[in-house]
């Protein structure tokens, strides 16, 4: 008995926690990987067997900065339809355009999207997201709300209402033209140029207010920084669960940045560009706030006299949405404005076909998801709800409407360096080689000689 005791105290219990974990995880880990090659609802689309598992290989091809040119490859070798991870699609199609983008039954926005938001909500301790009523615009996922800001700055940014400010972008364009003069003869990189024509266009538009960027020939390395910011958006955009632990706890981002390969590393003559405007704004809506937000008859100096004046009339719209929607203007205009045109004027430049003179201002999908209750079906794949779609953006680009039009800053300023200059390119990159195309796709690396025409 003594000895059967012993036996029976000595076998291995399944209720040993040491065995059950030690069996649980490499079992929990077989069984997500058997599910997602083999059962998962997404399983018979095309596309890499890694993707099917993990976001990682993915935010690899991030870190490159070339996601337009990978897009494209992944595209041609798997066909229009590719799986890029466990549960989300893309596609390079004119069905698909017209199935995601131009219906409404797809209109709710992809998890992407928190990436982008300034208000990422409050996250609890099972990493559920509550949004509550603060203001997000670019990031917000609630598309009724989305729609009432959308109505609020309507008006404000219309085209008819941009239309007063052609006189300060007049004279931004002037100044930046009169600076590229002094600079006759010198080989420029062109897409740093551009930057601090559309910064000044953006301060003089937004805030009536000068960065001093034209007059002191450089940006203080915004645009750089800008290109990295961006490629971390669009890692943590990518891996939605690391993207949750950093918005619970911000101070964890930068070692998960860094340990991603990702982390910005500020330019050497950086100077801080958004405490700049950020205090500016401040101060001058705590002004509004004074004055009890009454409204002057005086003609608008700017938009964020428009945007605050908002508030009187629409109670939805608080200050803090108009001082963050000015600030919006800088974090969401800069860089695609100068994408834009810059890519405008490469093509001129090199003489290239007029539909090709604007590159898409993304490299990305515009990430959309499939609503609860509704099966998506796109080239013979169903795609269940939750599933998140997209068209590849260079595809987009090649749809009607799929590119927006010239914008008031590069309205103004892109004719005036086409009639103001004759443009020597000295160096152009291929697109291959650029390292500036995630979220935001920028074209850089091209060197030019600016020469003023005898007639200007």
């Amino acid at each position: 008995m003594l000895t059967m005791g012993i036996l029976v105290a000595e076998a291995p219990s399944i209720l040993n926690p040491y065995l059950f974990f030690a069996l649980y995880i490499p079992g929990l880990a077989i069984y997500i990987v058997v599910y997602r090659l083999f059962f998962h609802p997404l399983a018979k689309i095309p596309g890499l067997k890694l993707a099917t598992l993990t976001s990682l290989w993915y935010v690899y091809h991030v870190r490159q900065g070339r996601m337009s040119v990978f897009n494209r490859d992944l595209h041609k070798k798997y066909g229009p339809v590719v799986r890029i991870s466990p549960n989300e699609v893309s596609f390079d199609s004119k069905e698909a355009f017209r199935a995601i983008y131009t219906g409404r039954d797809f209109i709710e926005k992809g998890d992407f999207y928190w990436a982008l938001s300034n208000n990422p909500g409050r996250i609890d301790w099972r990493f559920r997201r509550d949004q509550g009523d603060a203001f997000a615009f670019s990031g917000e996922l609630d598309m009724e709300r989305y729609r009432s800001h959308r109505k609020n700055i309507g008006i404000t940014y219309s085209a008819s209402s941009l239309k007063k400010y052609s006189d300060r972008l007049d004279e931004v364009v002037e100044r930046f033209v009169t600076k590229l003069k002094t600079q006759e003869g010198q080989i420029l990189d062109l897409a740093d140029w551009i930057h601090l024509a559309v910064v000044e266009c953006l301060g003089a538009v937004t805030l009536d207010w000068s960065p001093g960027f034209i007059d002191d020939a450089s940006d203080h390395g915004l645009l750089d920084k800008s290109i990295m910011h961006w490629r971390e958006v669009t890692a943590f955009g990518s891996l939605q669960p690391l993207l949750l632990v950093a918005q619970k706890w911000p101070w964890l981002r930068p070692k998960i940045a860094k340990l991603l390969g990702v982390g910005i590393k500020l330019p050497a003559n950086y100077v801080s560009f958004d405490s700049r405007t950020q205090a500016i704004i401040k101060e001058r809506t705590a002004q509004f706030l004074s004055r009890e937000k009454e409204v002057i008859s005086l003609p608008h100096l700017d938009m964020l006299d428009e945007l605050l004046q908002v508030t009187a009339k629409r109670a939805d719209w608080k200050p803090h949405c108009a001082a963050t929607m000015a600030g919006f203007n800088f974090l969401a205009g800069h860089e695609t404005t100068t994408s834009a045109a810059t890519s405008t004027l490469v093509s001129i430049f090199q003489d290239a076909e007029i539909e090709a003179r604007v590159r898409p201002a993304t490299s990305l999908a515009l990430w959309r998801k499939v609503p609860a209750g509704h099966m998506l079906t796109l080239h013979v794949y169903e795609l269940p709800p939750g599933t998140t779609v997209g068209v590849n953006a260079p595809a987009l680009a090649r749809e009607p409407g799929g590119v927006a039009g010239a914008g008031p800053h590069e309205s103004h300023l892109v004719p005036a360096v086409v009639r103001g200059f004759d443009v020597e390119i000295v160096e152009a990159p291929e697109i291959e080689s650029m390292r500036s195309f995630t979220y935001i796709a920028i074209q850089t690396g091209f060197k030019v000689r600016f020469k003023a025409r005898a007639s200007v």
